[in-house]
């Protein structure tokens, strides 16, 4: 691996813990809400990751050729 790489990724895993403060605040700040709408919430998380999923998926195989 190259030094400058390494020491990039060293870093980044170090404060890797800092990019989940901005989502556990906002599960916190809107938990009221969250447990008002729980099903709804639920029901869009379930069908984005399946989105998400499908699409990456159908990306790799249009962009993977054929397979050997």
């Amino acid at each position: 691996m190259d030094e400058n790489t390494d020491t990039v990724a060293r870093a980044f895993s170090q404060h890797l813990g800092l990019l989940f403060i901005p989502a556990a605040v906002g599960v916190v700040a809107y938990w009221p809400t969250l447990l008002a709408n729980w099903a709804p919430v639920g029901v869009g998380l379930l069908v984005s990751v399946v989105v998400a999923i499908s699409v990456t998926a159908l990306v790799l195989k249009l962009l993977g050729g054929k397979p050997q």
